[in-house]
Formats: structure tokens, sequence, C-alpha cells
């Protein structure tokens, strides 16, 4: 199993590995992570996290007290994982499995950690930025691995500390 982590708390992109997935079937993408209000860092509960394909919802999950969720994705499809709660302003991460090489797709699944925070919802602010994902992950050729399209991460990230600080701002 091949992991990538990538943790939206502030744009941290760690290598790691996990083998909590080894026992799981091939032939997947399997996501991980955990959900965490943005100030607190506390796991949320009650998170609505869903992949959309083409408007079309296909994989659907609910954090629990650890905020943890555990999706599986199929290969051959661009997936926008929506992360949503009442209360708090929704994120999204673009997850694109067309490219990874067929002999390799019958050989092994992969990982794809994403830790996320959520921001309350501040009544008033503008969260247009969020409507767009704040993240591209793909199968990396040279890598043999997923990874994150780095210019595409340090533009939403710059634009997200801005939003931050805004907030910030808004809240005083």
């Amino acid at each position: 199993m091949r992991t990538f982590f990538f943790a939206i708390l502030g744009f941290t992109l760690l290598a790691g590995s996990s083998t909590d997935l080894n026992a799981q079937k091939n032939s997947a993408i399997y996501i991980l992570g955990v959900v965490k209000e943005e100030l607190s860092s506390e796991p949320l509960t009650d998170v609505y996290v869903y992949a959309l394909v083409k408007n079309d919802t296909l994989v659907i999950d609910t954090t629990v007290s650890d905020g943890k969720v555990d999706i599986i994705l199929e290969y051959g499809k661009v997936y926008d994982l929506w992360y949503k709660k009442e209360g708090y302003a929704s994120k999204a991460v673009r997850v694109d499995t067309r490219s990874i090489p067929k002999h390799l797709q019958d050989e092994e699944g992969y990982g794809l950690d994403i830790d996320i925070s959520l921001p309350t919802l501040i009544e008033g602010f503008d969260y247009s930025l969020l409507e767009e994902p704040i993240g591209l992950a793909n199968y990396s050729i040279e890598d043999e691995n997923f990874s994150f399209d780095n210019d595409y991460t340090r533009k939403k990230l710059k634009q997200y500390l801005r939003l931050k600080n805004k907030m910030a701002d808004f809240r005083k």
C-alpha cells in the first residue's frame, strides 16, 4: 500500500505511510483522515463527507466522535471530496484517479491521508474562495504515488491565509 498524507490544517504536506489499509482489497484509492475544528483542532463529529463525480454523489461517509474519515474511491474518475457540517464553512479536495497505469491498478491499492480543518461560519463573511477545491491530488508517474499539485496548492494557500486573516479581523 502506498500512502500520501495531506493536512489541510495549514496546507502542510507530509509524505507518510500507513499499514491500516493493508487488510483491505487492492485496486482502489483509500482516503483516510481526520476532520477538525480549525481554531481548536478538536475532532469534529457529524461531518458529512461525500465524493462528487460530475455532480453525482458516489461515496458518502459521516465522521463520528474521533472525526475520522474512511472512504474508498475507484480508479478512472475525478472526485471532488466535500467536507460539510452545519455551522462551518465547507471545503473540498479534488482527487484525480485517472492516470494510474493499468498494470499498477491490478497490483495494489493506494492510500491518501487527508486531514482537513473547517472554520466556524461567521455571519456575513464571504467564503466564496472555498467554492473551489483547496487541493488537487493525482497520481504522479515520476513518484509512482499520489501527490498534490504544488503550484495550485501554493496559490490556494496564499489565498486561504488572506481569508483566515480576514476572518480573524472580522471576529474582533
